[in-house]
């Protein structure tokens, strides 16, 4: 019984560790704008410029929310299907 409750207490902390590419998608944005600025400076000033940059960080944003959300799910189902295991009672 302490055997099967450890294993289902290290899947969930393997779970929890899971990879997460939020950070990914961060750092990715931050290395376009970089490169472009390094490319491009002059046309930082530019309104047009301005208007795309913000396009991205709203593709970014959008980027990040969804992956909030689709983590979300993935929870709820973990936690679902923690609570058929009959452990949490």
């Amino acid at each position: 019984m302490i055997e099967c409750l450890n294993m289902c207490q290290n899947q969930f902390i393997q779970y929890l560790e899971r990879e997460c590419s939020k950070q990914e998608l961060i750092d990715e944005y931050v290395r376009s704008f970089n490169q472009f600025s390094d490319e491009f400076p002059d046309l930082r000033k530019d309104d047009q410029t301005k208007d795309e940059l913000l396009n991205r960080v709203e593709g970014l944003s959008n980027n990040l929310w969804a992956n909030i959300e689709a983590r979300k799910d993935e929870n709820i189902l973990e936690i679902q299907k923690q609570a058929e295991t009959g452990w949490s009672e």
